[in-house]
């Protein structure tokens, strides 16, 4: 074999060394496997040159025995081989694409065997050098070169005074080492897994998954240690709508759900035991009546599956909901019969009902602030104005309460008396389901000895922001602006900042029901707010019903909370399905609307 045109690109050692040429055969002659650069680029001129005229540098090779010795940990890899190639490892395997497949071919080399041969460090060192005198090392070929300088002995503030470095940058480097392969080829590559291309080569790369930044690799290993698992599983997390997001925000976001799916798969594994099946969703079995197959308490769970009709569902969060296959019909006789009356009845506890427009109502006490009233309002088929309908009314005045009316009257000071509009929040019997869902849940963090972290600023900020994106997603994409100027930050970029400021350490309690009834009704839309508070030094489930979508923290709804006791909350659940059912099997009543306000007015 002939020399080739390439010219060397080695340091003066390896230039100035004692080395004799020698002809060796071509396959007893690899590269060493501790060279940084593994990415060795574009070979195709290269391979067209050694074809033309042969290999014309003889590339610089060290008995591979010695360099074995000096590699125990890649003797393995040496196995075999003669030599091993210090300076032209891009010669050799451009010569191996162009003869491989002759097994006669050989290699010019230059063999070097001084005390470079037994010396690790020195072979790094002058294979750094010619890398870097043909092209800066990419950030990952660097942090191979620090890692085999440390494992052969070499400190890292050394290796810093070798490169001319800080100490600092060495430690991000070697950092970079822990992240799973499929991250480090991107992070080389500045390809996409996908196989789009980098920004700075023009390729077509899907921008919904921008190409790993180094800032952005050190953050994940901080935030996820040494789990390569839930680092790639953090990285399939990014896509456009995420890039807002801290790594500490998505590594807690992914243990978070891991936690949820292993609690999930405990509940069907437990449930697969007792023999009870499992279904993929109650709306998606039973329909938009799936609330009215919901079973509470003990009793009704275990007749229904002593009548073979019970089923479970399972959610997210490994939350167990049992619902009953019999037909809403058979299930509100079997209730009546139980209770001696009628399941579509309920009381009239506050006395307001008028065979009209209000037919029921009644009350949970509270452990602080106004009790909960509830109200079976009928508002019939509606008119031009409004759509009418049936629907449960939850309000949580301070004063007492006319459904029918929608007055409220509160003592004030001296023994005066104010009078005012209050309209409470009308949901739909599926709402008060819902309602009734989330107040159970949170019952249950509360029973579980889960306190709630005190109401700072920063948390009600946040809480109120993404009220406000979840009801309009356009709105995270808005800049925040001060008067006519806007900021360079969206209102996603904030609650990414006011989250990262008091960041969640345990399961987020805030919940709300946004109904539409008010609105149909001819007022505003209205929000019940449900969250796990610390009131008095003790867990309580705060409730407030208002029409609108307020901050319920605010000085004036401050009044407008009630603050329940597990067993409360419970209690008010257990109402509001109740009440639901009643006004699912309500036939139509009266036509006639009330008038809504959203601010009481002295009178």
């Amino acid at each position: 074999m002939t020399d080739s045109v390439e010219s060397s690109a080695a340091s003066p050692s390896a230039t100035t060394a004692l080395m004799r040429p020698e002809k060796v055969r071509l396959d007893s002659v690899v590269t060493h496997p501790a060279n940084p650069r593994k990415n060795l680029g574009d070979l195709s001129d290269l391979e067209a040159s050694i074809r033309e005229v042969g290999v014309i540098q003889p590339p610089v090779v060290l008995p591979a025995t010695r360099v074995a010795a000096a590699w125990p940990a890649h003797a393995e890899a040496l196995a075999g081989a003669r030599w091993v190639v210090l300076v032209g490892a891009r010669r050799r395997v451009a010569a191996g694409r162009v003869y491989g497949d002759d097994p006669e071919a050989t290699l010019g080399v230059l063999v070097r065997e001084d005390a470079i041969a037994d010396d690790a460090l020195g072979q790094l060192d002058v294979m750094t050098a010619e890398n870097v005198a043909r092209a800066p090392l990419s950030p990952v070929e660097e942090a191979r070169a620090f890692a085999e300088q440390e494992a052969a002995g070499r400190r890292q503030r050394d290796i810093a005074a070798t490169v001319g470095c800080s100490q600092s940058h060495v430690s991000k480097r070697l950092k970079l080492l822990r992240l799973p392969d499929e991250l480090l080829a991107e992070l080389e590559t500045g390809r996409t897994t996908d196989g789009g291309d980098d920004q700075e080569h023009g390729g077509g790369r899907d921008e919904t998954r921008p190409a790993l930044q180094i800032r952005d690799a050190l953050a994940l290993v901080d935030a996820a240690g040494d789990d390569q698992e839930l680092m790639l599983a953090v990285y399939r997390l990014r896509d456009g709508r995420r890039r807002d997001r801290t790594a500490v925000q998505m590594v807690a976001q992914v243990r978070r759900e891991r936690e949820q799916q292993r609690a999930a798969d405990a509940a069907r594994e437990k449930l697969a035991a007792d023999g009870t099946p499992v279904i993929g969703g109650a709306m998606q079995k039973f329909g938009d009546s799936y609330w009215q197959h919901r079973l509470d308490g003990a009793k009704a769970i275990e007749a229904a599956r002593r009548a073979g009709a019970l089923v479970a569902e399972v959610n997210s969060r490994g939350q167990v909901s049992y619902y009953s296959t019999a037909t809403p019909t058979s299930l509100a006789g079997s209730a009546a019969s139980e209770a001696g009356g009628s399941a579509a009845d309920v009381g009239d506890v506050l006395g307001y009902a008028d065979g009209d427009t209000c037919h029921g109502t009644d009350q949970v006490a509270s452990a602080a602030g106004p009790a909960v009233v509830l109200a079976l309002m009928d508002y019939g088929d509606g008119n031009d104005q409004w759509s009418g309908g049936r629907y449960i009314a939850v309000a949580t005045t301070p004063g007492r309460w006319n459904p029918v009316t929608n007055t409220e009257t509160l003592d004030t000071a001296g023994g005066h008396r104010r009078s005012g509009s209050y309209a409470a929040p009308h949901l739909a019997p599926a709402e008060a389901e819902t309602a009734a869902r989330l107040l159970n849940e949170l019952a249950d963090l509360a029973e579980s000895g889960h306190r709630p972290p005190a109401p700072t600023k920063w948390r009600r900020a946040a809480q109120r922001l993404k009220h406000l994106i979840d009801g309009d997603a356009g709105l995270a994409r808005e800049k925040v602006a001060i008067g006519d100027e806007e900021l360079p930050v969206t209102l996603r970029d904030l609650l990414a900042l006011l989250h990262d400021k008091q960041p969640t350490t345990g399961p987020v309690t805030g919940r709300h029901v946004t109904t539409t009834a008010v609105g149909q009704a001819g007022g505003d839309t209205g929000t019940l707010w449900l969250d796990l508070v610390d009131h008095d030094d003790t867990a309580r489930v705060a409730i407030t019903g208002l029409e609108s979508d307020e901050d319920p923290g605010s000085d004036y709804w401050q009044p407008y909370t009630a603050y329940h006791t597990p067993a409360q909350a419970r209690e008010l659940a257990a109402k509001l399905r109740a009440f639901a059912r009643a006004s699912a099997s309500r036939p139509g009543h009266g036509t006639r609307a009330c008038r809504f306000s959203s601010r009481i007015n002295s009178t």
